[in-house]
């Protein structure tokens, strides 16, 4: 965007994902997922995607399609053998949201990108969005979805001009997301003047002996979520073996918080870094979080902090 911003139009996230078969779209491995796309005259892509695979030892090895005896759809109640986790709820979770939503695949990347810079997603199908996941199909899904993007884009200069320049979107959208900040500094500047109003000098410096990282800006670097997204987290039993950033974002500033404002949401994202992998730093930023919510508490820390001050 830095060097072409005056002519960057469209995007492309090419990748792969869980498929969602149904009676109404028989998915099956290795097929590309578009929202609707028709490809005139004689398609091409299949072509670009054999040769690819031809070009020698590894990429057949990597890219060729595997057996057709290996694209098997389990049912939904299918277990797994004894003495294996139980796969019973992946399945019935998959078919759920696409019952709600009409979804054809599922894919994590991209609900992401899209908060900050708008594309066109083209999809591999590796899988089926449950507990039977293999590598097996992911080279060749992602070569297909490849195969299919380098002939869509043969398509693109007919009606490139008439999009909008992806600057002045992604502007937009940071507008949007500026004002949305403005509002919760706003309600956190109010919080911390209640504050300062009812805690002694003693207090607000034990409190803020607690604040030794910049724990916000670890979650705020997470994009928001897509406006219709992550509503399902709270019912599903996956949830709790998911762990993704855009997703815990948006349960603490929105789901939680507007669920019940009595309840204290503290948080803290683990990061591959000095300050965000830390015991110690985890705990005093919890605590900084919770004696911010709830000052009261600082009763039962501040003789703690009275014999060991900033060290404690």
């Amino acid at each position: 965007m830095r060097t072409f911003r005056d002519s960057l139009r469209i995007g492309l996230m090419v990748g792969i994902s869980g498929g969602a078969p149904s009676v109404e779209h028989d998915i099956r491995l290795g097929d590309i997922i578009m929202r609707a796309v028709e490809l005139y005259d004689d398609p091409q892509y299949l072509v670009y995607l054999q040769e690819a695979i031809g070009k020698n030892k590894w990429t057949r090895n990597t890219f060729s399609r595997p057996d057709v005896d290996t694209d098997r759809l389990f049912k939904i109640e299918y277990e797994h053998p004894e003495n294996e986790a139980s796969c019973d709820q992946y399945g019935k979770t998959r078919e759920a949201i696409h019952k709600d939503t009409g979804a054809l695949c599922f894919e994590m990347e991209a609900a992401g990108l899209m908060a900050d810079f708008p594309c066109l997603v083209v999809q591999g199908i590796c899988d089926y969005a449950d507990s039977h996941k293999n590598k097996q199909w992911q080279g060749y899904a992602a070569l297909a979805a490849a195969a299919f993007t380098k002939e869509l884009l043969g398509y693109v200069p007919k009606g490139i001009s008439q999009e909008s320049l992806v600057a002045d979107m992604c502007s937009l959208l940071e507008d949007i997301k500026e004002d949305q900040r403005k509002a919760f500094d706003q309600r956190e500047s109010h919080h911390r003047e209640k504050m300062e109003r009812v805690l002694t000098e003693d207090q607000r410096r034990c409190h803020q002996a607690f604040k030794t990282s910049t724990y916000e800006k670890f979650k705020n670097i997470n994009p928001n979520c897509v406006e219709g997204t992550c509503e399902w987290v709270l019912n599903s039993p996956e949830y709790l073996q998911c762990g993704k950033s855009v997703l815990a974002k948006s349960l603490i500033d929105s789901v939680f918080r507007a669920s019940d404002p009595n309840v204290s949401i503290v948080y803290f994202f683990f990061k591959d870094n000095d300050e965000q992998n830390n015991l110690a730093t985890t705990l005093c930023a919890v605590l900084y979080q919770l004696f911010s919510l709830q000052p009261q508490l600082l009763r039962h820390v501040l003789p703690f902090w009275e014999r060991n001050k900033e060290k404690i």
